[in-house]
């Protein structure tokens, strides 16, 4: 990684200009180091051969001739440069520069374009959201409204109850009262009646004048008799509303007798003895 040396915001590769502030990146030349002087150019002279000595009888043959050696040329002085060169080089300057600022421009489009696209897609996916958020709580609002009407209608059913059952006490508590009226009236009229039913004489009576029993079930009474002869006893049920049996015989002149209750309503049950044809009666009440 290389570091803008204006921002210190790291980049790879080759970049031109710094995307973050634009400094140019591009790294300068290095100095150009100083080139050794050309030596001088060493003419190596070869030394000089003594004639050779010329044959007898040929005065003016002469040895072998040297081969020359030519100096090296003079190396061309270099010239100033003149002002073409220089606007050469300042529009080549210019070129890169123009080329590098394109770049640059370019590129932070491109990063702006970007940038723009990626907030438009967290605009379009927030707006997503907070719809899908206001449609979350209009639905909690809307069950929030039914849950509070149905509060309220459970308030009122509760109250016409609470009032409906003030009532039913109220009616159970007067109820209770001439219930309570009615068993003690009921007993008396039971005493009443045990003074008329169940007796006909000391020696031939019952031991309860009315019998009250419920529907299917039954009661027992006692029939005590005082005679020294032989003597029968039979009852007599008006209809099948109460049915009735003995116990076994008479012993020590008394008798059992099961009543049993089968239809509500009100039943006189006579007794006859075969003596005297003395006769009381048993009143039954069948309740349900």
């Amino acid at each position: 990684m290389k570091q803008c040396p204006n921002c210190k915001s790291t980049y790879s590769g080759r970049r031109t200009f710094c995307a973050n502030c634009g400094t140019s990146l591009t790294e300068a030349a290095p100095p150009p180091q100083p080139q050794p002087a050309p030596e001088s150019p060493t003419i190596q002279i070869p030394p000089v051969q003594p004639p050779a000595s010329a044959p007898v009888g040929d005065p003016f043959a002469t040895g072998p001739v040297p081969p020359q050696v030519k100096a090296p040329a003079p190396a061309p002085a270099k010239k100033p440069a003149g002002p073409a060169a220089v606007l050469a080089v300042v529009l080549a300057a210019c070129t890169v520069l123009a080329a590098g600022c394109a770049g640059f421009l370019g590129y932070q489009a491109l990063q702006l374009k970007k940038n723009y696209e990626a907030e438009q897609r967290l605009r379009v996916s927030a707006q997503q959201e907070a719809s899908a958020i206001q449609e979350e709580l209009d639905r909690l609002q809307l069950d929030h409204d039914q849950m509070v009407s149905a509060l309220e209608n459970a308030n009122v059913q509760l109250e016409d109850t609470r009032s409906q059952l003030e009532d039913v006490s109220g009616q159970l508590t007067s109820g209770s009262s001439r219930l309570d009226a009615a068993e003690r009236e009921l007993a008396g009229l039971i005493d009443l009646l045990d003074r008329g039913y169940g007796f006909a004489s000391t020696n031939y009576c019952a031991s309860k004048g009315v019998v009250v029993v419920r529907q299917q079930g039954s009661a027992t009474i006692s029939i005590y008799e005082d005679y020294a002869e032989e003597n029968t006893y039979t009852f007599h049920v008006p209809n099948s509303g109460v049915s009735c049996q003995w116990n076994g015989p008479f012993t020590n002149g008394t008798a059992t007798l099961t009543i049993t209750g089968n239809t509500p309503g009100y039943y006189p049950v006579s007794f006859t003895n075969g003596v005297d044809s003395a006769s009381f009666e048993v009143l039954v009440i069948v309740t349900e």
